[in-house]
């Protein structure tokens, strides 16, 4: 049985706690990402190898995608990815790599980011946070607000607005987007003490809305307006999260033990 410490009642409407939390491989992720095209999950492991994970097992591919800390894949299922050597964004297409890189004439310090549907892709970079248009290599800052610290990234629901964990204060913050691109209205969603055991290292949302927090001692659930449902328990710490599989009903945790997978309502 799933062990969880649950806070609120809508937690049983987001996952079935009856089922069993199952190991499926023992590959360290450093980063991984569901490819909705080949029906796999990537993994990066911290060694920079990069491995593919189906229900049919795993192969290492024949190709490095290098040192990352998050990735992810776009429209056009190219795998984009932090570097978390050079600091920068990279694409991988054609056996072709892209770096986004220059943010005002400076290196963009990445450490995450969120790919809109529009094809613009927000950096979450040591200084705040930048826009990326589509085919266009400048970062552009995208919010005045110098205070902001952000940890990790990911875009809400229905993308009107990005999701992030601020290093200043610890708590997970939403600021939403404008029609420019640029961001606006900064809102706290759910504050530092909910995450006693440290901040999220990662940060990723459901079909519904629902706000996952990777944090040291489990997976934290929160609903889209941050109240807090419950947090899933981990005898290891988990260091990444993502969704996959059919509709998108598989949670994978990537822990430092293993890659685990549970289902999602």
């Amino acid at each position: 049985m799933l062990q969880a410490n649950i806070y609120h009642p809508i937690f049983y409407n987001v996952l079935d706690i009856d089922q069993d939390l199952k190991k499926t491989t023992q590959l360290v992720p450093a980063a991984m990402a569901w490819s909705k095209k080949d029906g796999q999950l990537t993994v990066v492991d911290r060694n920079g190898e990069t491995y593919a994970w189906t229900a049919g097992g795993v192969e290492k591919a024949e190709t490095s995608l290098g040192m990352l800390h998050a990735m992810a894949y776009d429209a056009y299922n190219r795998i984009v990815g932090c570097d978390r050597v050079e600091r920068s964004i990279v694409r991988y297409h054609d056996g072709e790599r892209t770096v986004f890189a220059e943010a005002e004439e400076n290196q963009l310090e990445a450490v995450a980011f969120a790919i809109h549907s529009s094809g613009i892709m927000y950096t979450a970079s040591r200084d705040g946070i930048y826009y990326v248009l589509p085919e266009n290599l400048q970062a552009v800052q995208a919010s005045r607000d110098d205070s902001l610290r952000p940890l990790n990234v990911c875009l809400a629901r229905e993308e009107a607005a990005l999701i992030f964990t601020d290093g200043g204060t610890g708590s997970v913050l939403t600021i939403d987007i404008a029609f420019d691109a640029t961001l606006t209205r900064v809102r706290t969603l759910a504050y530092a003490s909910e995450f006693a055991d440290g901040p999220p290292t990662d940060i990723k949302v459901d079909e519904r809305g629902n706000i996952y927090c990777a944090a040291p001692t489990g997976v934290h659930i929160f609903d889209p307006s941050g109240l807090r449902l419950g947090t899933i328990l981990l005898d290891q710490r988990p260091v990444t999260i993502c969704f996959g599989e059919a509709n998108a009903k598989a949670l994978f945790i990537g822990t430092e033990d293993g890659i685990y997978r549970l289902n999602v309502k």
